[in-house]
């Protein structure tokens, strides 16, 4: 049973038309008749009740006990009841409590929809980036870009459609599993003027001014000169800073700064 005292705590929201009920009087008396929710009037937590005995009468809920359906008893499907200024004021306060009801599911399955639908969108975005941000590395592995290179190769493109740590971790995962271990050989790292004596025919700061000035290619060319095929000085990561300007061909890196006057030269080499 629901029970044989009222709830303090009760609302005109915890009942609706219908609904059978008994008028508790107090500790000492509950009525012996059984009335029927006619209208409910949550905008002044009041509550419309039809007494065999006393007719429809305003109550308040915490003063009514929710009972079992009773034989013989039929139920209200719609509100009825007489018409008061106490129930056009609740209309006006609050609306009509099933209209209100209808609202909010309404309201509710519409935010869920629109939830769902983000949620599918967001889910392709992602499948068509990550499609193309993997096959985008392993471009870059099969065209024998280390890590780092490749990072900084789609930083740029993805930048702007994920976050850095999403393009980091893909890139370690990818090279993790796919990549083939790499080092790189020191060929050469000229740092003083008289380093590139010999480039044009110049010598000390013009030559050095006159390789700064030149094409890239024509610096690797001249760097590449050095490069003897018996280097010994390697590392599994390439030498140059993020400062640093780099141009590769091949298997050679060449990476310069003339606003510090050097440039190096590396080749990338299977680890044996």
């Amino acid at each position: 049973m629901p029970g044989i005292f009222p709830n303090p705590s009760a609302a005109a929201e915890n009942f609706k038309p219908g609904d059978p009920v008994k008028w508790f009087v107090n500790e000492m008396e509950i009525s012996p008749y059984i009335g029927k929710v006619t209208e409910i009037c949550p905008g002044i937590n009041k509550v419309w009740v039809e007494f065999p005995v006393g007719g429809n009468q305003q109550m308040d809920p915490m003063d009514l006990i929710l009972i079992p359906p009773t034989a013989g008893l039929s139920t209200i499907e719609e509100e009825s009841g007489y018409s008061s200024y106490d129930k056009d004021q609740s209309r006006k306060n609050f609306g009509d409590f099933q209209s209100n009801m209808d609202k909010a599911v309404k309201k509710t399955v519409k935010k869920a929809s629109r939830k769902m639908m983000a949620s599918r969108i967001i889910e392709k975005f992602s499948s068509n980036v990550m499609s193309k941000l993997s096959s985008d590395i392993c471009d870059c592995i099969e065209e024998g870009f280390t890590n780092a290179q490749t990072y900084q190769k789609l930083y740029g493109k993805y930048a702007s459609q994920c976050s850095d740590e999403i393009i980091r971790s893909s890139v370690e995962d990818f090279f993790l599993k796919l990549g083939s271990k790499k080092e790189y050989a020191r060929i050469v790292f000229l740092q003083n003027s008289q380093d590139f004596d010999g480039f044009r025919g110049k010598k000390g700061d013009e030559a050095q001014d006159a390789f700064f000035k030149a094409s890239e290619p024509e610096m690797l060319k001249y760097l590449m000169q050095w490069d003897m095929g018996n280097s010994t000085e390697t590392s599994p990561t390439p030498a140059h800073g993020t400062s640093d300007k780099v141009y590769r061909k091949g298997d050679y890196i060449m990476s310069y700064n003339s606003g510090l006057g050097y440039a190096g030269l590396e080749k990338i080499e299977d680890v044996k």
